[in-house]
């Protein structure tokens, strides 16, 4: 009870000394991540994890690595190379279980009538080499770990993808391991990607991992707590009267009620099953115990003791790339052409605790070690120099590849400012220089592309600016670089060579200005036509500064005309003189002129009717005349008067001839007076027409 007592407060006091600190110093840079939390693949296949002679290691790293019978995922402790394995490799030791409840030989049956030797025939994955000369025995022990269950439990699960995937199987190395047989007197080898450990005997005694059993681990560093678990060594010595040695095997205890670090029991028994296996890392870069972002920026410290995940090279895998500038504090991302996930993550140490930030790349991407201080559990300050800084990528299967991040010199230009172009104006030359100050572009007077390429800017124009900016040594823009001009963002395009395009479309210039407008000429139109009738100008003639206008519409006041009047019905000559008012193009400023002028119309006179004349003319007859009037004006009515007054409209109109009479012997005179009129015409003048008659006397 003492025991288990004291185990519940040791396993309280490692779970307190786990618990992450997030406080840090202010302006704490801290130092290169822990070993136990980013461990180079040097590190992995050297010294680094592996135990002493006495089974203590001054560092103590796990891996997660496949998964266990209830799905979780299984972590291994790390323990150096295996010398007996080819390559780049680690020996791993499940730190817990892979199985529970499995038995050693659980078939057998342990007890004989007479009490002889429990055996059963041999058979299974094993190989005797006497004088290297290979022997196959008679029947062998219950404890043979070769032909046992056991083995044969360790050897499925390597091939099960319940356990591991296809690729974390590839990944695995054969190690060949040495066991005894007890019943023959004879060492066997058994060849698997996983196999149960070892030890030389029961008590204090060690367990042992590796191809030559050159692993010792201690118990207090890597099996001090949790379930106990079989050994692949058969006891030796006389254990029981009954059963005998041939039926027991060593497991690694944890229960503090049975005294002894090693013990023995019958093979019958369940024991979890913490096998080693052997990894190849020729393709895997470092592992890490950071997490990557799968969508947000994320941050967190990481705990002591959990487990790292291996990185695989991922040059092939077209992930992109990253560099940062431990100078500037600046890291470039760059996705590549993968369609999988990318994170950015960089993983260091405050002086205190390790603390990972992740962030997912869809681009190009800047990341700023104060983006990285200001997240949560991150320091106040970060020194990317003693960062591991890497992208990564997740396949189908589950394994994830890295690239890692190169160290620059060069600083990232994020945004830039051009200035000093001057807005076109109308009718003035078009700038052809511009200014950027920004650090890190080379030229701070970049010339100007002008689109439309005039030389001088036209009126109511929009002309766009084209500038080029170059990076100088040891810069380089970013491809989401931003750019303004005069203040105002411009667009942007970087282009293959590493210099930027900035585009800025200025406002349209100012409109031409109206100097002033001539008035049309004057016109004259016939008696009689209405104001609508007369093909009054619709526009007259404008000048402007730019002369980009030559004329402007007008509409005409004809009900209030600015001098004289006009009287359709009035048939003499008649004059008037019109206001019109003005209307500007849309692209012409009237400029603050009078925008009226006139036009001066001359409405002729009507013609006039021809004068009537007589037939016969007048003059002296001797006989009675019938007088006939006729006018050249066609359609002309005359009227006429015998008694001299002047004729009009109201006197007698001409139907038929005049009959002019006289008397005999006497001279009778007849004055005919007659005008010609007609409608829209002004009316003849008179015409006069005397008669006289003498008619002889016949008396005589």
């Amino acid at each position: 009870m003492k025991k288990k007592i004291f185990s519940i407060v040791l396993a309280m006091c490692m779970v307190l000394s786990f618990v992450p600190q997030a406080s840090f110093a202010a302006g704490e840079t801290g130092s290169e991540p822990s070993v136990s939390a980013y461990a180079a693949k040097e590190q992995l296949t050297g010294t680094t994890f592996a135990p002493d002679s006495s089974g203590n290691a001054t560092n103590i790293g796990k891996l997660v690595f496949g998964k266990n019978s209830s799905g979780s995922p299984q972590e291994w402790y790390i323990l150096g190379k295996d010398s007996g394995v080819t390559g780049d490799n680690t020996i791993i030791f499940a730190a817990s279980p892979i199985v529970t409840g499995q038995a050693f030989e659980g078939n057998a049956t342990l007890i004989h009538a007479d009490g002889s030797t429990n055996e059963k025939p041999a058979g299974g994955d094993y190989t005797y080499k006497i004088d290297n000369v290979t022997a196959v025995p008679g029947d062998v022990y219950l404890n043979h770990y070769g032909a046992s269950p056991l083995h044969s439990k360790l050897q499925a699960i390597i091939t099960d993808s319940s356990y591991f995937t296809q690729a974390e199987q590839g990944m695995m190395n054969a190690t060949t391991v040495t066991t005894r047989d007890t019943r023959n007197n004879l060492d066997y080898t058994t060849t698997g990607k996983l196999y149960a450990l070892a030890a030389d005997g029961t008590g204090a005694a060690a367990i042992k991992a590796g191809s030559g059993n050159q692993i010792v681990l201690a118990k207090s560093k890597y099996w001090n707590e949790g379930t106990s678990f079989w050994l692949r060594s058969p006891c030796t010595g006389s254990v029981d009267s009954v059963f005998h040695d041939s039926c027991f095997a060593l497991y690694a205890n944890m229960n503090p009620d049975v005294p002894g670090d090693v013990y023995y029991f019958l093979v019958t028994g369940t024991y979890g099953v913490r096998p080693a296996g052997n990894l190849n890392l020729s393709s895997v870069l470092f592992a890490s115990s950071a997490t990557a972002a799968s969508s947000d920026a994320v941050s967190g410290t990481i705990t002591s003791g959990t487990a790292m995940t291996l990185r695989l090279d991922g040059s092939s895998k077209n992930i992109g790339a990253a560099s940062y500038n431990a100078t500037t504090g600046d890291i470039k991302a760059v996705k590549g052409g993968t369609s999988g996930d990318v994170s950015l993550v960089v993983q260091g140490n405050d002086g205190t605790n390790d603390w990972y930030y992740s962030k997912k790349i869809t681009g190009t991407e800047i990341v700023k070690s104060s983006d990285i201080a200001a997240a949560s559990a991150t320091p106040a300050s970060v020194d990317l120099a003693k960062c591991k800084i890497w992208l990564e990528t997740t396949d189908t299967n589950g394994m994830i590849y890295a690239v890692g991040a190169s160290a620059t010199t060069t600083k990232f230009i994020n945004s830039a400012a051009v200035t000093g172009i001057d807005a076109p104006a109308a009718n003035t030359a078009l700038d052809t220089k511009a200014a950027c100050t920004t650090e890190g572009v080379s030229s701070t007077a970049p010339s100007i592309t002008w689109t439309p390429g005039d030389t001088a800017a036209g009126y109511n124009t929009s002309y766009k600016a084209s500038v080029t900016l170059t990076a100088a040594d040891g810069y380089e823009f970013t491809d989401s670089a931003t750019v303004t001009v005069n203040g105002v963002a411009a667009s942007v395009t970087k282009n293959q060579n590493g210099t930027l395009t900035v585009t800025y479309t200025f406002p349209a210039t100012a409109k031409d200005k109206l100097t002033s407008i001539t008035a049309p000429d004057p016109i004259t139109v016939a008696n009689g036509t209405a104001y609508d009738e007369m093909n009054l100008p619709a526009t007259v003639a404008i000048v402007t500064e730019g002369g980009t206008a030559a004329s402007a519409s007008v509409s005409w006041n004809t009900t209030a005309p600015a001098s004289g009047s006009y009287d359709p019905d009035v048939l003499t000559e008649q004059k008037v003189t019109l206001n019109g008012t003005v209307t500007c193009p849309e692209n012409i400023d009237s400029n603050g002129k009078d925008l009226t002028t006139t036009i001066t119309i001359t409405i002729s006179a009507a013609d006039t009717v021809k004068a009537p004349q007589a037939n016969p003319a007048g003059g002296t007859y001797t006989s009675n005349q019938s007088v006939v009037l006729s006018s050249e004006t066609e359609g002309a009515e005359i009227y006429y008067t015998t008694d001299g007054s002047e004729p009009s409209k109201s006197s007698t109109k001409y139907t038929a001839p005049i009959p002019v009479i006289g008397a005999e012997a006497q001279s009778v005179e007849t004055m005919i007076k007659a005008i010609a009129v007609k409608d829209r015409m002004q009316d003849s003048s008179v015409g006069t027409f005397i008669y006289t008659i003498e008619i002889p006397d016949t008396t005589a």
